[in-house]
């Protein structure tokens, strides 16, 4: 419930546990809000420390006994952030940002490459992210952006530029030049989808090297540890402000680039439109049934993504 709830707000939450079976009981689920990067506090209380009972609050019950273990917090504490047995006064740190370099090489790259994705996961966590992540796919014509995560909805999937979901593995990644890793712990499969020899790959991430998984190895030319949001807001900013690059960006080229992405997005509806479409046999699956809950539900509790215009925008309103 902390973990579902956390995502929807985008507000800390906190669960409180008890002792050492509560805490054993909370794996899978702390599992899956480790993974997931979700802010969530874990309280689990302890057995009482004393046997004497003029001390309030001493041991009273037989399973004070039985529920003292040696290291109740190493039960989860793989799974967490932070473990401390006594909460310490600590102020909050700001979101990181990219050094100036790193914008001008980032926006560089992405800008004149001629094949590029930005493979992404975690950042839709900041509910405001997927809004620069949108403008920056509407700024370079060409780009596409790729969800291995699927935790949060950080790009529209109705977008031209939206290239699916897969958890690490589809062979378009092996079609890019140049790749930007945006708060991704597993981009791709080595064994089975790897880039480009000659790919240029740029990791932007909170955890960069992966350094909370035990084998983690996904080469990179360069790595910078920044907050997402931050870095696409000073990406977009640094394309906004540098007239050749604006310049680039006006070659009909990167027309012909949206005019491809629409091509390829209005084929990909009219495959999910077939899916969709009950065959003969009278036999159901996923997509029609899904097809048919939609149909079914009121248009007034649907929530609907503004999704990109087929036409081109124009690069001097954005």
């Amino acid at each position: 419930m902390a973990d579902s709830w956390a995502r929807a707000t985008g507000q800390l939450q906190a669960v409180i546990v008890h002792v050492d079976v509560g805490t054993q009981a909370l794996g899978a689920a702390m599992h899956n809000a480790n993974s997931g990067r979700v802010p969530i506090l874990i309280f689990a209380g302890l057995c009482p420390y004393s046997e004497d009972s003029d001390f309030r609050g001493a041991r009273t019950e037989y399973q004070h006994w039985l529920q003292d273990i040696p290291d109740q917090k190493a039960i989860v504490g793989e799974y967490c952030r932070y473990v401390m047995l006594e909460w310490e006064k600590d102020g909050a740190t700001p979101p990181a940002a990219l050094p100036e370099n790193a914008v001008s090489i980032i926006a560089e790259a992405l800008v004149h490459a001629k094949s590029l994705f930005i493979i992404t996961g975690y950042p839709g966590w900041n509910h405001v992210c997927p809004a620069q992540l949108t403008k920056l796919a509407n700024v370079v014509p060409g780009l596409r952006v790729f969800d291995t995560g699927g935790s949060e909805m950080c790009f529209p999937v109705s977008h031209l530029a939206y290239a699916g979901f897969r958890l690490s593995f589809d062979i378009i990644i092996t079609e890019a030049g140049v790749i930007l890793v945006l708060d991704r712990d597993v981009p791709w499969i080595p064994s089975k989808n790897p880039p480009r020899k000659d790919a240029r790959i740029y990791y932007v991430d909170l955890d960069p090297l992966n350094s909370k998984i035990e084998l983690s190895f996904f080469p990179a030319d360069a790595r910078w540890r920044a907050d997402s949001f931050t870095a696409l807001t000073q990406t977009n900013d640094h394309i906004s402000r540098t007239e050749k690059l604006q310049e680039v960006l006006h070659d009909p080229i990167y027309t012909k680039r949206w005019s491809n992405l629409a091509d390829k997005h209005l084929s990909k509806l009219e495959a999910f439109s077939k899916l969709a479409v009950p065959p003969e046999n009278g036999m159901l699956d996923i997509h029609h049934v899904g097809a048919a809950i939609k149909k079914a539900v009121p248009n007034d509790t649907v929530f609907v993504v503004e999704a990109a215009t087929n036409s081109m925008p124009l690069l001097d309103q954005l």
